[in-house]
């Protein structure tokens, strides 16, 4: 049998969505899966408020650890000789950056990747919902990239499905097969099923690059990191070499995501009303074929007046030459 090992990241920043969205996620995938390694990063993030978060988190996972026998806590290691294991196996002994210019995860995600005992990986974000309740998830995309070299990394479908099977927010390229695949030529590290001597003989190494003009000079404006997304990087690869992403909802009731875009109080409040509905298939239409939760599930007027309001000021800044840090 085809052993595959779950990777879910984490950061003391995720402290107020653990509590309903790890077990949410282990309640879906565990059972599919051989090996559950929660990959902890906490770089850049281990002082003030934030020790005491990292402590409560670890041993809510310890607790989580006698429901869930396969689960395992490992936090990122950073060390010089950490580093260059890394960069041998995904880099070509390029030094990996720590973070993207946004200040995102990047090295930790390979660092987890590494550690993973088996080929197959499945890798998420821990913001992530999950519907459809399919068990053989994970077996159909084994048997999926077996079948098809080209598809290099595959997902869940994005969003409830709708009637049709159509994507609102995304444009792919649709079949009919049974397991109602839509096909794309971008990487996303949100969450990807990866067979690792596969994703290290078309992807690797990866280039080491930095991001385009105006993110860099955002990034070295706030004095951020100036890498490029590694999504963006291994995209490029795929396009090149013609490769595939297959998003898929598989056979039965199918599986998958949903993704926040915010995290506003509301968002908060109703997490374990939201992780209900979701389990449950309780879906307003206007949210079908939508992977992020749109505004039929939340009320997200304050976040999208924050995000107006800041992009509105980033433009006088510009106008005016001045840098905003």
């Amino acid at each position: 049998m085809d052993k595959v090992s779950l990777k879910i990241s984490i950061s003391p920043r995720d402290f107020r969505i653990l509590k309903y969205l790890l077990p949410h996620q282990l309640k879906v995938w565990h059972g599919q899966v051989d090996e559950v390694l929660i990959v902890f990063d906490y770089h850049g993030y281990d002082k003030g408020p934030y020790k005491k978060q990292i402590s409560q988190i670890t041993e809510f996972i310890c607790e989580l650890e006698k429901e869930y026998p396969k689960l395992c806590l490992v936090a990122v290691d950073y060390s010089d000789e950490a580093k260059a294991e890394v960069s041998r196996a995904y880099f070509g002994n390029k030094t990996v950056p720590e973070k993207t210019h946004r200040y995102g995860p990047y090295y930790s995600y390979f660092y987890g990747l590494y550690h993973t005992k088996y080929d197959y990986v499945m890798n998420l974000d821990c913001d992530l919902f999950f519907g459809g309740n399919n068990p053989n998830w994970t077996r159909e995309a084994v048997a999926l990239m077996k079948s098809d070299a080209s598809v290099i990394t595959c997902s869940p479908l994005p969003g409830p499905p709708t009637a049709d099977g159509k994507l609102v927010t995304q444009a792919g390229q649709m079949d009919d097969s049974e397991l109602r695949k839509v096909l794309f030529d971008s990487f996303s590290t949100r969450i990807f099923f990866v067979y690792k001597p596969s994703f290290i003989s078309q992807l690797c190494p990866i280039p080491v690059e930095v991001a385009e003009l105006s993110s860099l000079v955002r990034a070295v404006a706030k004095r951020k990191p100036i890498w490029a997304l590694p999504e963006d990087i291994l995209t490029n690869t795929m396009r090149r070499k013609k490769l595939k992403r297959a998003d898929f909802l598989g056979t039965g009731e199918g599986l998958w995501s949903l993704h926040p875009p915010f995290r506003n109080e509301e968002f908060f409040e109703k997490l374990p009303e939201l992780v209900k509905r979701i389990e449950t298939g309780d879906i307003p239409d206007a949210q079908r074929g939508d992977y992020d939760i749109n505004d039929s599930m939340i009320n997200w007027d304050d976040a999208w007046e924050e995000l107006k309001n800041a992009s509105i000021k980033r433009k006088i800044y510009s106008a005016l030459g001045v840098k905003k840090s």
